[in-house]
């Protein structure tokens, strides 16, 4: 589960949420006066760490909606330590409250045999699954800038999964989130920002801060195994309104 970014809708567990973040649901809209953006150091770690379980397990989401939140978090330990360690990922405040978390990483990372062990004994075909439709979406990404010599680290950022509090969705806030990711990467001297947009809405976003669509992916013609004549993804039209998975870069 690499580059998966979109934006938030309400889950079921809204009322959870708005209590772990303080907040009650008479919540202040975003403007540019009370919105803040700032290097993700570990602060808050467990409201993030809820706004994007909820996103990322909700029904509506394409990619992951078939992992468990137990599961899910389960992987999203290690990516957050990374993130607090390497100072890429983005944290977006309204006032005092958590809004949001573009979660980013080199692209060049990759997950430890004994992580992938863990996973594999939890949820085997479901984390494979998304491994497998991530690595199909940027395999020509991948082998360009091998052939460039440019796959290598400190030279591509991934903006690896992105989630917006839903009080505070449609204001905005997941562009905002994907050009202080990219100001971030070029502070950082990366040449390249990548993200794997799971839904129209994220790639809509993508596509305002500059970045160009490399390749796109039709879920219900995803064949998984390859030659097997399976398509595991056929029905994610119908249940969350979205059959595109889009790779987006921008060159910095």
């Amino acid at each position: 589960m690499k580059a998966i970014s979109k934006i938030s809708r309400i889950p079921l567990s809204v009322s959870v949420r708005a209590l772990a973040n303080r907040r009650t649901f008479a919540v202040k809209a975003a403007t540019t006066e009370n919105v803040t953006f700032s290097v993700f150091d570990g602060g808050h770690i467990n409201i993030v760490k809820s706004i994007l379980a909820n996103d990322f397990t909700a029904r509506d989401e394409p990619i992951c909606y078939h992992l468990s939140r137990r599961h899910f978090e389960f992987w999203l330990e290690p990516y957050l330590r990374r993130a607090i360690e390497e100072k890429t990922s983005i944290l977006t405040q309204v006032d005092d409250i958590v809004a949001g978390i573009a979660l980013n990483n080199d692209f060049t990372f990759k997950d430890t045999e004994g992580f992938l062990e863990e996973l594999k004994k939890r949820d085997f075909y479901g984390f494979d699954l998304v491994y497998e439709i991530e690595r199909d979406l940027n395999r020509d990404f991948r082998h360009e800038m091998h052939d460039k010599g440019e796959f290598k680290k400190g030279n591509i950022l991934r903006i690896q999964l992105l989630g917006v509090d839903p009080h505070f969705v449609h204001q905005g806030l997941a562009t905002h989130l994907i050009q202080h990711s990219a100001a971030r990467a070029k502070e950082l001297g990366f040449k390249y920002v990548t993200a794997a947009c799971s839904s129209d809405h994220a790639k809509h976003a993508a596509m305002k801060t500059g970045f160009e669509c490399l390749s796109t992916m039709e879920y219900d013609k995803w064949e998984y195994p390859k030659g097997s004549g399976l398509y595991p993804k056929q029905g994610v039209k119908e249940l969350t309104g979205f059959n595109e998975l889009s790779f987006m870069v921008k060159k910095l």
